[in-house]
């Protein structure tokens, strides 16, 4: 064990026997470290290094069911002791929460999944992640039509995390991440269009190939290029893979145990029942290595397994952490998400969704017309009528093919019928924690010229 490593579990416990002393009845700290680099270009020129490096404390303590939480930077034993006194006395100003509380000794987790791989200590220099940038720009800008660019950027990060608790949790674990993107123009005046491409990982060597990206970022860029408004009415919806990812993610929302438990989600009343197609399955799992969204626990030291959240499109499980679990008369499903300035909070892990049957292309080819969503714009999504409206881009499908780009458009439903519908494609996009294809959304309203 290193030497910083046994610094940083003895501030921990310094923390937390602190808290004790100053009249706290349980309490937890996390100890976050970090450094990275990110690297800009923008026409092959240098635009942009940043170099970071930050500790930061977080601190959260229980006086009976009253909690306080506190984030700082300042590691200083001084300053740790001042502001244990600072939140201390927050927690006793702080409305009481019958279900604030760290979980029960007896429920933390034994098994840590230590091979889930998260961490390569590869750290690349500044030149190595400019000459990465470099490359997925000058792809782009070689192709025909780019004739502009938002740049190419490159970064890695490297992190250590300790939480300890009065409880008698210990934990400590390792992330690293890298990403490449490439962001460019086609076109002249008001008529430019822009898109990008992007990866990201846990280890350096898995990254995309810039010369992919760059390539990539190119054709979305050319093919937007003379975009009309297309005519109002209602057709077939297919959302692209990344954009299909904002549909998970309001599905994901309205089934946080927080939303539940306020009643302030449309799925308040669907547990055990039909929600999307029967082929629809979405899992949720955190022990895949390597992967962006795993981890070995959770927020609180409990046991992070993989769930099937949706089977044979019948909603399964709620995402829970104790306080909502504690709400709803349920246990914990090792869902909790913790940063350091505010107590957990129910969040997912890597989700993939399977089932469907066709890929991308066959969804396209098997419409004789239809509405292909390439980029979404603005926040019109009410998450607790499931109301949806969104602004919209991307391609008409005519004869099984894609056909004009078009723009300025409005895609108006509602949640509910877009999951009862869902479909996606078996060729899923690896990007981030979601995995998942196309999303055929059935008929939506389309608000044009």
């Amino acid at each position: 064990m290193s030497d910083n490593i046994q610094q940083q579990e003895s501030l921990c416990q310094l923390v937390l026997e602190t808290c004790l002393r100053a009249g706290a009845d349980a309490a937890e700290a996390v100890l976050m470290e970090g450094q990275g680099i990110d690297i800009q270009v923008r026409n092959l020129e240098l635009e942009d290094v940043n170099a970071h490096e930050e500790q930061a404390l977080g601190i959260r303590v229980f006086v009976g069911q009253r909690q306080a939480n506190l984030r700082t930077t300042n590691l200083d034993r001084e300053n740790i002791a001042r502001i244990v006194e600072d939140v201390v006395a927050m927690a006793k100003l702080a409305p009481e929460d019958p279900h604030a509380g760290l979980a029960l000794p007896s429920s933390l987790s034994i098994s840590h999944h230590d091979d889930l791989d998260l961490y390569d200590d590869t750290k690349p220099s500044a030149e190595d992640l400019r000459l990465l940038a470099w490359k997925a720009e000058k792809a782009a800008l070689s192709q025909q039509g780019i004739t502009n660019s938002e740049g190419g950027a490159a970064s890695s990060s490297h992190a250590t995390r300790h939480h300890y608790a009065t409880n008698g949790l210990k934990s400590f674990s390792q992330y690293s991440s890298f990403s490449l993107s490439a962001s460019v123009l086609a076109g002249h005046g008001t008529s430019m269009e822009r898109d990008y491409d992007y990866d990201v990982k846990r280890h350096w060597k898995d990254l995309n190939d810039p010369d992919s990206i760059g390539l990539e970022a190119a054709q979305r860029a050319t093919a937007r290029l003379g975009s009309i408004k297309p005519p109002s009415g209602k057709l077939p919806v297919i959302f692209a893979p990344r954009v299909a990812r904002s549909l998970i993610g309001h599905f994901l929302q309205a089934i946080s145990g927080d939303s539940v438990a306020r009643g302030s989600t449309f799925l308040r009343e669907s547990m055990g029942t039909k929600i999307m197609p029967d082929h629809c399955i979405i899992t949720d799992d955190p022990t895949l290595s390597r992967a962006m969204g795993s981890q070995r626990i959770d927020g609180e030291g409990l046991a992070s397994e993989p769930l099937t959240l949706v089977e044979n499109g019948i909603l399964q499980h709620w995402l829970l952490d104790l306080s909502s679990a504690r709400q709803l008369g349920l246990s914990s499903n090792g869902r909790a998400g913790h940063t350091l300035a505010s107590p957990p909070s129910p969040s997912s892990t890597n989700i993939e969704v399977t089932g469907g049957v066709r890929t991308m292309e066959e969804m396209i080819t098997d419409l004789s017309e239809g509405l292909f969503v390439t980029e979404l714009i603005g926040m019109g999504v009410n998450g607790v009528t499931g109301d949806y409206s969104r602004g919209a881009s991307g391609f008409m499908i005519r004869q099984g093919a894609l056909a004009e780009p078009v723009s300025e458009l409005t895609i108006a439903g509602t949640l509910q019928e877009i999951f009862a519908n869902l479909e996606a494609s078996t060729d899923r996009d690896g990007h981030g924690p979601i995995a998942v294809g196309a999303i055929h959304a059935g008929i939506l309203a389309i608000a044009g010229a």
